[in-house]
C-alpha cells in the first residue's frame, strides 16, 4: 500500500509538528487545536470561516458546491510565506477537500501522494486555467486529484477525493462549479455604486459612488470608534471586469475627530498605501479585505437602500416646481433657476442614487399619472430647460452663477454642486425621468 504523505506542503511546519490537520485521502479532518498533544508545541492548523478565507485570500477563492454538507474551513499558518486555506465537505457520500495557496503555483498542495498514473491535461471553464486530472488505485479504494493552478498570480488549487472501488468522480466539473466568477456572482460596477454597512451591526460604514476622475469608483468607508472618532479611507478603485471584483492600492486612511456638530476638528493621516478589495459573498453582502484595518473578524458590507419618495413628494417636490413658470415670460429665466434648484435638491434630499431604482420608476410614474394634462404639459415644455441649466451648472457653474444669485439660491446650488453623491442622485433622477413609461430603465 502506498503511504499517503499529508500536509507536507511547508517543510518547516513538518518538521516542527507531529501532525496536521488535513483532509484527502478517505479520512476524516481532526479538529485544529491550540497546541498539538504529540509534541506540545503550536498547531500550525486553525479553524477558519469562509468569510475570514476570503477577507485575507482575496479575489479568486473557491465556493463550496451547491448540496455540499458538513463544510468546515481551515488554515494552516506557516513559520513564514502564504497560508494555506483549505475546505473539506460532504457530497452525494463521499468526502472532498479543497485548496488553495497564493505563490504555490504548479506545485502539489494536495497532500495526497500516490503513484499517480500519467495525468490528463485540462483547461478549467469558468476559471480559464491550465490543471491535471490524476487518479491512482490504492487496494479497494481510488483517490481522485484534479490540481490546477493560475499562471499569472502564481496560486495553486487542488480538490481531492477518495472513492470506493473504480467508481469516478468528476473533480473537473465540480471544480469549475466551485470557481467564484461564474456568471452569478459576477457584479457590474454599478452594483457597487450605494450606500453598505457591516452586517454585524458594528459602526463601519462605505459610500460607493462613481469615479472623481481616479479609477472606476470613489469610495469612502467609516469605521467609528465612538461618535466622537473614526478611521475614515478614501479610496479611488479599480474595477476588475471578469472578476465583477473592485480593488485598490495607494487608498489614504485618516484618523479624524468630530465636534459636537458633527464637522472634522482633527485629521492626521495613518497611511497613504493602504491595498485590499471585495469578495462578493454570493449573498449579495461584499467581504472586505484590507491592509490597513485592525479587526479579529472580517467584515460583510451589506447594501443599506434608501426610503423611496412617494408619489405625493414627486408631485409636490419635483413635477410642480419644474412645471411653475411660464418660458418666454418675465421672471422666467428666476424660474428656471428656482425649478433647477429645487430638482437638484429633491434629488439629493431623498438620496436617489442609492434607493430601489423599479420602485422609485414606478412612485414616478404614479406621480406623473396623477397629474392633470395641464400640469404635465407645464412639465414638459420646462423639463428640458432645465436639464441643460443643471448641464452648464455641472460644466462651469461661474457661467451661470448670476442666474441662481438672482434667483435667490446661488450659495445653495453651488454647495449642492460640490456634492458628488448629490451629482450622482441628480443623473439618477434625470436618467429616469428621460425614460420614465419605459419598460426597461
Amino acid at each position: 500500500m502506498n503511504v499517503k504523505k499529508l500536509g507536507v506542503i511547508l517543510l518547516a511546519a513538518l518538521m516542527s509538528v507531529g501532525t496536521l490537520a488535513a483532509c484527502g485521502a478517505g479520512r476524516e479532518q481532526s479538529a485544529p487545536s491550540e497546541e498539538s498533544s504529540a509534541v506540545g508545541m503550536a498547531n500550525p492548523w486553525r479553524e477558519a470561516t469562509f468569510e475570514e478565507a476570503a477577507a485575507a485570500f482575496g479575489s479568486g477563492l473557491f465556493r463550496a458546491p451547491e448540496n455540499a454538507e458538513n463544510v468546515r474551513w481551515s488554515e494552516m499558518v506557516p513559520a513564514a510565506g502564504e497560508p494555506l486555506w483549505q475546505m473539506a465537505f460532504e457530497l452525494d457520500g463521499l468526502e472532498y477537500c479543497a485548496r488553495a495557496m497564493h505563490g504555490a503555483g504548479s506545485d502539489d498542495i494536495s497532500g495526497m501522494y500516490y503513484e499517480w498514473g500519467t495525468p490528463d491535461q485540462v483547461t478549467l471553464a469558468g476559471w480559464e486555467m491550465p490543471g491535471e486530472i490524476r487518479s491512482a488505485k490504492d487496494g479497494d479504494q481510488t483517490a481522485h486529484l484534479c490540481a490546477w493552478h493560475d499562471p499569472q498570480r502564481g496560486t495553486g488549487y487542488s480538490l481531492s477525493a477518495v472513492a470506493p472501488g473504480a467508481a469516478a468522480v468528476d473533480l473537473k466539473g465540480m471544480a469549475e462549479a466551485m470557481c467564484p466568477d461564474a456568471p452569478e456572482t459576477v457584479l457590474r460596477l454599478a452594483d457597487y455604486y450605494g450606500f453598505w454597512a457591516d452586517e454585524a451591526g458594528e459602526r463601519v460604514s462605505m459610500t460607493v459612488l462613481p469615479s472623481r476622475g481616479y479609477g472606476d469608483a470613489s469610495l469612502e468607508i467609516s469605521w467609528s470608534g465612538s461618535a466622537w472618532d473614526a478611521l475614515v479611507w478614501s479610496i479611488d478603485a479599480a474595477y476588475d471586469e471578469s472578476k465583477g471584483e473592485l480593488y485598490y492600492a495607494n487608498g489614504y486612511v485618516y484618523e479624524r475627530t468630530y465636534g459636537e456638530d458633527g464637522s472634522v476638528t482633527e485629521e492626521k493621516q495613518k497611511s497613504d498605501s493602504a491595498a485590499g478589495g471585495f469578495v462578493p459573498d454570493g449573498t449579495g453582502g461584499l467581504i472586505w479585505n484590507d491592509s490597513v484595518k485592525e479587526a479579529d473578524r472580517p467584515v460583510v458590507f451589506v447594501r443599506v437602500p434608501g426610503e423611496v419618495p412617494g408619489p405625493e413628494a414627486f408631485v409636490s417636490e419635483f413635477f410642480e416646481p419644474i412645471g411653475g413658470y411660464h418660458e418666454g415670460t418675465a421672471g422666467s429665466s428666476l424660474g428656471e433657476a428656482a425649478a433647477a434648484c429645487a430638482a437638484f435638491r429633491f434629488a439629493r434630499d431623498h438620496a436617489l442614487w442609492n434607493v430601489d431604482v423599479p420602485e422609485m420608476r414606478d412612485n414616478m410614474l404614479e406621480a406623473w399619472e396623477s397629474m392633470d394634462g395641464e400640469k404635465q404639459r407645464a412639465f414638459d415644455e420646462n423639463w428640458m430647460g432645465v436639464v441643460g441649466l443643471i448641464d452648464r451648472c455641472l460644466e462651469d457653474y461661474d457661467a451661470v452663477r448670476g442666474q441662481f444669485e438672482d434667483a435667490g439660491v446661488g450659495e445653495e446650488m453651488e454647495k449642492m454642486l460640490g456634492d458628488a453623491s448629490a451629482r450622482f442622485a441628480w443623473e439618477t433622477l434625470c436618467g429616469n425621468v428621460m425614460t420614465m413609461g419605459n419598460s426597461e430603465s
